[in-house]
């Protein structure tokens, strides 16, 4: 069993180290001053093109931002039937869909832009499906219908001004027919090539990569990644799970590192829903990883998946005290025997100062003490 729980130990040590893992080439954020050209007929899109969504009647496109549920807007100059990019707009390769004749937005080698939500405006990242995969009609005003095939109940994308808020983003919307929220499709004279740097391989790396984030940038702006996973400890069991929204919401820190990241809304994956909802303080979790950022000063993992717990034991306390009294025996150890080294030096050193008289009459002392004992047990033999 010791052998075992070794062996285990060992395993366990072997997967922290390799609690970080980075898959795939990442987005294609657009190079400043990259310009692109007005579709005005589907006929013109083709596999592998490399296009950017605009807003018809706004000088914004979809930005590299993926938030909680939507995208956010980034700015760009129109001129006639072309616009002329930032780096914060995010330029989609165009795959097929999952159905014969649909499109889709590939944000990355494996995760698309798709239509999350049949009750909500949403417009997230994620694997192809049916809600990611679109059927594109352009008039020849080019005014593009982006719809999604899977989802009819809220699967039409559309740009929103957002005015209220002052904060234009990209969603889909169950059906909308204002001029200000159509959209077009502008397709790149030029491709553009990734130029991020791969994401770092260790979770405490990756954490201060997040904190490095602006207010409002996504970790997908800087770095090249499909997935990561990570594995932390919760600091804050803020709502291990909520019934209504099938999510959960914590605090953890990763080995090596003090700064702390919330895990916003990550969902239950294979992990059954009772081991959730008895996370605590202590217990370690590892997640999958799709989107991090900065979003107004919190640090933040967004809408992870979540594939591991690992709860925190007796064991470790057990541990923990076993260790502190370990401790606390060898630290009086090692007193003791300084002690007892500082002690014969002392001495040591009296002897060779103090003086040789003394030294021979405690001898003698100690001659008489022994030569006394002696006669005193002899005596008793013979009595």
């Amino acid at each position: 069993m010791k052998k075992l729980s070794k062996i285990f130990a060992v395993a366990l040590v072997l997967a922290m180290a390799l609690s970080v893992m980075s898959v795939g080439a990442g987005a294609i954020a657009a190079t400043a001053g990259t310009t692109a050209t007005l579709v005005t007929d589907v006929s013109n899109l083709a596999i592998n093109d490399q296009v950017v969504i605009v807003a018809k009647n706004a000088n914004y496109a979809i930005s590299t931002n993926q938030k909680t549920s939507n995208r956010g807007a980034a700015t760009i100059t129109k001129s006639g039937n072309s616009v002329t990019l930032t780096a914060d707009v995010e330029v989609f390769t165009l795959k097929a869909g999952q159905s014969a004749g649909t499109y889709a937005f590939a944000v990355t080698d494996s995760t698309y832009l798709y239509a999350a939500s049949t009750s909500q405006n949403h417009l997230k990242t994620g694997t192809l499906g049916s809600y990611g995969s679109f059927n594109i009609t352009i008039s020849a005003a080019g005014v593009a219908t982006i719809q999604s095939a899977g989802n009819t109940s809220r699967g039409l994308m559309c740009y929103n001004p957002n005015t209220n808020n002052g904060d234009p983003l990209f969603s889909c919307y169950k059906s909308d027919t204002s001029s200000d929220k159509e959209l077009q499709i502008y397709k790149l004279t030029t491709a553009v090539q990734d130029t991020r740097e791969d994401l770092p391989t260790s979770a405490s790396a990756i954490v201060d990569a997040i904190y490095a984030l602006q207010a409002g940038e996504s970790l997908s702006k800087y770095y090249k990644y499909d997935t990561f996973s990570m594995t932390g400890t919760i600091t804050e069991a803020t709502e291990v799970w909520n019934d209504q929204y099938n999510n959960g919401t914590v605090t953890i820190k990763v080995d090596g590192n003090d700064k702390a990241i919330v895990v916003f809304r990550y969902k239950a994956g294979t992990v059954d829903v009772n081991e959730i909802k008895a996370l605590a303080v202590g217990d370690k979790i590892t997640l999958e990883v799709t989107g991090a950022k900065n979003y107004n000063g919190t640090f933040e993992l967004d809408m992870p998946t979540l594939t591991a717990i690992q709860k925190a034991t007796n064991d470790d306390t057990n541990n923990d005290t076993n260790n502190d009294t370990n401790n606390d025996t060898n630290n009086d150890t090692n007193n003791d025997t300084n002690n007892d080294t500082n002690n014969d030096t002392n001495t040591g050193d009296s002897d060779d100062t103090g003086d040789s008289t003394s030294l021979v009459l405690m001898m003698a002392v100690m001659a008489l003490s022994v030569f006394g004992m002696v006669a005193v047990v002899t005596n008793k033999k013979t009595v």
